[in-house]
């Protein structure tokens, strides 16, 4: 497994993760933009700290 199929699976999870989510909650509120911001933010922290792992 290299860099590239581990960041496509990551990508892959989070965003089937966010579209569950989003479905799951009420519409009264916006969960896309909300979701959207937290998936972005999981997915760069998950960037850094696999980084940070492997010296880059």
């Amino acid at each position: 497994m290299n860099n590239n199929q581990l960041m496509k699976g990551i990508g892959i999870g989070l965003a089937v993760g966010t579209a569950i989510g989003a479905a799951c909650v009420p519409m009264k509120k916006h969960p896309m933009k909300k979701k959207a911001k937290h998936a972005f933010k999981v997915f760069s922290d998950a960037v850094e700290d696999l980084s940070d792992a492997m010296g880059l």
